[in-house]
């Protein structure tokens, strides 16, 4: 009896098992690469550019350069950059209307690195702090 029950969850088991055989040609998905852990490679574009002049009447200006690029690790890197007016003094980006800071190159024009984290989030680094940016505005004067 006891023989015969094993034959049977033998006969059992490989049943099961047959139908996870592989039956398709076609390729199966790409392997993720580094990053793919988490969604450090799904940010959308979720960081809203403003353009109306602001309240101190600094003279706002577009965004002139956002791409956006894979990292060696596998995590999405953006860049957003704007130029200044003619002669400008200062030129800066300034993120999350302030409350995370600006950032400023020259005083002809500016550019800054964002990370997209595990959170499918923008983020800005500032001394090895990971802050969500949800705006960003180029001011220049």
């Amino acid at each position: 009896m006891l023989l015969a029950t094993a034959a049977l969850l033998l006969l059992l088991l490989a049943k099961s098992t047959s139908g996870c055989a592989a039956t398709r040609n076609t390729p199966g998905p790409t392997v993720p690469g580094p990053g793919a852990n988490n969604r450090c490679n799904a940010c959308g574009d979720t960081v809203k550019k403003w353009l109306e002049p602001d309240a101190e009447n600094i003279l706002r200006k577009a965004i002139e350069r956002d791409t956006v690029r894979p990292g060696a690790d596998g995590c999405l890197r953006r860049t957003i950059g704007c130029d200044g007016v003619p002669n400008a003094v200062d030129t800066a980006l300034q993120w999350n209307l302030n409350l995370a800071g600006t950032s400023k190159d020259t005083p002809a024009s500016v550019d800054e690195e964002l990370v997209c984290d595990e959170q499918a989030r923008w983020t800005l680094l500032r001394q090895n702090e990971k802050i969500p940016i949800t705006d960003v505005e180029c001011l220049s004067g």
